[in-house]
């Protein structure tokens, strides 16, 4: 989905007289949809640190800690 055509659907949505709680819009957002109704929420302590590299970071801040 083109960042236009997303941020009018965002919009669109958000500017509703009764705006949902969530905005489901991009590419493959039905993924995390899917995922928050049907999954517990502690699937998001799996899925985003493998998605955003997480772990190296955490890695990363644990080993600054170390040498201070």
């Amino acid at each position: 989905m083109p960042a236009a055509a997303y941020a009018r659907a965002v919009v669109r949505a958000v500017l509703q007289r009764s705006p949902p709680k969530w905005v489901w819009q991009g590419h493959r957002a039905w993924i995390a949809w899917f995922l928050d109704v049907f999954f517990p929420r502690g699937i998001w302590d799996v899925v985003f640190p493998r998605m955003f590299g997480l772990r190296r970071l955490g890695a990363i801040v644990r080993a600054g800690k170390k040498g201070v």
